[in-house]
């Protein structure tokens, strides 16, 4: 993921899509679309108390702008605990960073069922959906890690539902089976999580 200039906002997105409706099938419609996403320099909450902030500023060595966010008896350099903030700022600034890319395939498909066999009466209805997103990254601040949501319990990188609706006169009656991926505790790289069996 690239940055663009700080403090220049801008957004960039990229769509395609195909439609396929066979004539040897009819009523049968299937989609898929790509998209490509990314806000650079989005309006994002930027704390002094923050670890990240403050990593930024120690290893600028006290020149960075982020250092305004904490004020300090002394320099950044002085690391005695008589150092320690007395005043912490938050501010809203462009500096957050987005970038989203993945699919989406839909197929719809409707029968008469009288047209298959004289035996059989009513309308039936099926809808698959497919969500395919591996990529749902963020980065609140230049230089801090960025984190990649897809794939956590929020946003499963895969998500399949099944429809399937059956009508006949005034009578409707509807399935729908839903799947999601497998998915890990954070987004952050840097976390790494212990689980501990019981005895």
């Amino acid at each position: 993921v690239s940055r663009g200039p700080q403090g220049t906002l801008f957004g960039r997105n990229t769509t395609a899509g195909v439609v396929y409706t066979p004539g040897w099938l009819p009523n049968l419609s299937a989609s898929f679309d790509y998209y490509h996403s990314v806000i650079d320099n989005a309006i994002g909450s930027v704390n002094g108390s923050a670890t990240g902030t403050q990593q930024i500023c120690i290893n600028s060595g006290g020149t960075s702008p982020l250092c305004n966010l904490l004020v300090r008896p002394y320099p950044i350099t002085t690391t005695t605990p008589a150092n320690y903030p007395t005043l912490n700022y938050a501010v809203n600034q462009n500096v957050a960073l987005i970038y989203a890319e993945g699919v989406d395939m839909e197929v719809n498909y409707e029968a008469d069922l009288s047209q298959i066999s004289d035996s059989l009466d009513g309308i039936l209805n099926l809808h698959l959906g497919w969500a395919h997103q591996p990529t749902l990254k963020s980065q609140t601040l230049p230089g801090t890690t960025i984190s990649n949501a897809a794939g956590t319990s929020l946003t499963p990188k895969d998500r399949v539902s099944l429809q399937v609706d059956y009508l006949r006169g005034p009578f409707n009656i509807g399935v729908i089976q839903r799947y999601y991926g497998s998915f890990h505790f954070s987004g952050n790289p840097t976390l790494v999580g212990a689980y501990t069996l019981p005895a």
